[in-house]
């Protein structure tokens, strides 16, 4: 079986977390934009029935529109987009995808993320 996702674009890793310094330890949080992210990103998943918590070897493909003219590091977006869809329980980890291909389209508002998952063989 494979799923096709259409997600908004995601924000960078930048926005997403931040980190706080509790005396002389550090705590990583997530930001209201990495929140916020994360509800969109988990609606979707609940709406469209992919709460799998999928648990084998995936293959992921992704086409990212950014939403300007920006530069965009192709990698940036990736932990963010990753740690929602764990979040949202579309797969049980991240660690699960073992083959990756990302490729940029050119630039469209508002902006988003189109994956193909599908089961690795190996």
């Amino acid at each position: 079986m494979s799923y096709l996702l259409t997600l908004p674009w995601s924000p960078s890793i930048n926005s997403y977390y931040g980190i706080t310094c509790n005396g002389r330890i550090p705590h990583k949080f997530i930001k209201e934009k990495g929140k916020e992210y994360r509800e969109t990103v988990k609606n979707y998943i609940k709406d469209n029935n992919l709460e799998l918590r999928a648990n084998i070897n995936l293959k992921v493909t992704i086409q990212l529109t950014p939403p300007d003219h920006r530069t965009h590091d192709i990698d940036n977006n990736l932990k963010s987009l990753f740690d929602s869809l764990t979040h949202a329980k579309f797969w049980q980890d991240d660690s699960y995808v073992k083959e990756l291909h990302i490729s940029y389209n050119p630039p469209q508002k508002p902006g988003s993320i189109l994956m193909h998952v599908t089961p690795l063989d190996f």
